[in-house]
């Protein structure tokens, strides 16, 4: 920005409101366009920017139901996605679906005003919306990020085995429980886990006649906590079934990735559209706080204030 002087308040004034602007994004992207706002020289550039303030607050003071812009900043996984054999995680597979389904509301919501907003409409209409993203993604997370069963067959048939072993584990602790408890040897929390595996809190004087693995013992050495004999064997399998399980997910995973992969540019394009969409918002969002309006342009040098006001007084 070029300012005569360069001491001038103008200068801190204009970062004050930049930072008002950051605090109506939702995300990082779009906060990070707020923070590089700076004045333009240009005339069409400055209306272009006007006018797409104006055109959302015309949104939002008819409620016309824009999309919602919850989004991430997936920053971190486009870089990943840029790396041949990289690997995307469930919870970063979660997020780019998230913004994958953002987008395809942006892009329907301006399918059925067309024209309407030619200014906001002007940042997606070089992209294309591919909805192979989301069917990619949805076959192998749910909601939450976790791997679907039905991911692959592998991961089904490993599933089903840990399950149907769990059950018979239950079984056996069961009958542990009750006779380790008939004996008195139990502490008041009978079960818990350590180093991963599932043990009873039996007390320290019966350690020795109790057949099994100590993994541990408390810190006033008054309990021992220890996996019976009778189920190392079932818990030994679960373990084993466990890490297929993880074998099995990153081969998955990696999957998923290399089928994204290709649309990397895409999901490039689409966080900047809702970076976009989301900064535009937050200028909207402050210009209706401060009763702003979209002022008369012309093209020469020409400046005329009526009832002007300075944004700040009204945060004073």
């Amino acid at each position: 920005m070029f300012i005569f002087p360069s001491s001038s308040l103008l200068t801190a004034e204009f970062d004050k409101i930049k930072e008002l602007i950051t605090e109506y994004c939702s995300a990082v992207p779009g906060k990070k366009l707020a923070m590089q706002l700076s004045p333009s020289a240009e005339f069409s550039v400055a209306e272009t920017a006007l006018k797409q303030t104006a055109s959302f607050k015309s949104i939002m003071d008819a409620a016309a139901g824009f999309p919602s812009l919850v989004y991430k900043d997936v920053s971190k996984e486009l870089a990943v996605l840029r790396v041949d054999n990289s690997v995307l995680q469930g919870y970063q597979l979660a997020d780019v679906l998230l913004n994958t389904i953002t987008t395809k509301d942006v892009f329907r919501f301006f399918e059925f005003r067309k024209e309407q907003y030619p200014e906001l409409e002007s940042i997606i209409t070089d992209v294309e919306f591919e909805k192979a993203i989301i069917e990619i993604i949805v076959e192998v997370i749910d909601d939450n990020g976790v791997i679907k069963s039905t991911a692959s067959v592998e991961l089904a048939r490993i599933r089903k085995s840990i399950s149907k072993q769990r059950i018979e584990a239950d079984r056996i602790y069961l009958s542990v429980i009750n006779r380790y408890r008939k004996e008195g040897w139990l502490t008041d929390v009978a079960e818990s886990y350590r180093s991963g595996r599932r043990v009873l809190s039996v007390n320290a004087e019966q350690k020795r006649a109790l057949k099994g693995i100590v993994h541990d013992v408390s810190a006033t050495a008054k309990t021992a906590f220890i996996e019976p004999e009778e189920v190392i064997g079932i818990n030994n399998i679960i373990a084993e079934l466990t890490e297929e399980e993880k074998k099995e997910i990153q081969i998955i995973l990696k999957e998923t990735t290399a089928k994204l992969r290709r649309y990397h540019g895409l999901l490039e394009s689409y966080l900047y559209i809702l970076a976009a969409f989301d900064f535009i918002r937050a200028k909207a969002i402050l210009a209706s706080h401060t009763n702003s309006h979209f002022p008369h342009f012309v093209y020469k040098p020409f400046i005329q204030l009526k009832n002007a006001r300075h944004p700040l007084l009204f945060f004073t």
